[in-house]
């Protein structure tokens, strides 16, 4: 009773999708910002031939509203570290998206927070991810950008 309330509680996101869904025109879009990613471009240049980007679950709870304006923004910056990811030559796996693991209440502490063999679970996940190159069919990750090709290559759009 305590964890869920911590995932559903104050502050929760919808699940519910808004319809119809925010749509940022480019001009908007380019005046998002997102100082953050400077910084990880400088950290992946340190580390060249060495970096896989991750974007880590979150609960469902956590995560925008499908289809809200916060929504676009979160997918416009997957889209600059994709960026970033081709630029070091480096995949970028999304685990932040809606999934099993991101939906089922008991694999969480809170709202960021996964426990433990969720941890070992993303691992493992991280080194098929690695193997593959592709999204996983269980629909737990997207392999969102392959470093030779350029391309975002997740289906899962």
């Amino acid at each position: 009773m305590k964890v869920r309330a911590k995932l559903w509680g104050k502050g929760a996101n919808s699940v519910e999708p808004v319809v119809p869904a925010y749509a940022a025109s480019a001009e908007e879009r380019a005046r998002w910002q997102y100082p953050a990613l400077a910084w990880l471009d400088e950290i992946a240049t340190k580390f060249a031939g060495r970096v896989v980007f991750i974007y880590v679950p979150a609960h469902i709870a956590a995560q925008p509203t499908p289809g809200s304006a916060t929504a676009a923004r979160r997918e416009e910056c997957k889209t600059r570290i994709g960026a970033i990811a081709r630029r070091h030559e480096a995949p970028f796996i999304d685990f932040n998206i809606p999934s099993e693991i991101t939906a089922n209440d008991a694999n969480w502490w809170d709202r960021l927070h996964f426990r433990l063999p969720i941890a070992e679970r993303v691992v493992d996940d991280i080194e098929r991810a690695l193997a593959t190159g592709k999204d996983d069919p269980k629909g737990d990750w997207r392999y969102l950008d392959d470093p030779h090709t350029g391309a975002v290559s997740s289906t899962a759009k």
